[in-house]
């Protein structure tokens, strides 16, 4: 599908925005961070000047609209109590698309719809997506992708269209 824009949330040092560069697009590249000094890092990155970057917490992201947000490696550090909220947040200022990478994990009936992980969380993104008017796709990552026992256990990627 045709985009325009393209922003990721939570971008630390900006690889994917980088890579996305390389490819020569005219397309517009957005990233965020809630680390001040990494943002300031990345605008005086010269081979990082065709993106623009800004500071800021996921919930507080403008109402402007993005074709496609990407949240790498983000969402598994938002607590049970705000997920959704950053979820919907999310939902709210894209056109089409938005790409998770995370921790999944399926949980029973009556279980809590999350497993702290010790400093990261894995949500069942069934249950919280369930009730939301987009498609999603849970896909669980290719068996051998990582080495870290967490993201060979629970590492998919989720995305959510309109």
């Amino acid at each position: 599908k045709n985009w325009n824009s393209f922003l990721e949330i939570g971008c630390g040092k900006a690889p994917n925005l980088f890579l996305l560069s390389q490819k020569k697009i005219k397309k517009k590249l957005y990233g965020t961070d809630i680390s001040e000094s990494v943002i300031i890092m990345n605008k005086k990155n010269p081979l990082l000047i065709n993106i623009n970057f800004f500071c800021c917490n996921p919930l507080d992201i403008k109402n402007k609209k993005y074709d496609i947000i990407l949240a790498d490696a983000v969402l598994m550090y938002i607590p049970p109590t705000k997920i959704l909220k950053v979820i919907e947040k999310l939902l709210l200022v894209t056109n089409s698309i938005v790409i998770i990478n995370t921790f999944h994990i399926k949980t029973l009936e009556g279980n809590k719809p999350w497993l702290y992980l010790g400093g990261s969380w894995a949500h069942d993104f069934e249950k919280l997506l369930a009730h939301l008017p987009w498609k999603n796709s849970i896909k669980k990552h290719p068996k051998n992708l990582y080495t870290d026992h967490n993201w060979k256990r629970y590492g998919h990627i989720i995305t959510i269209t309109k």
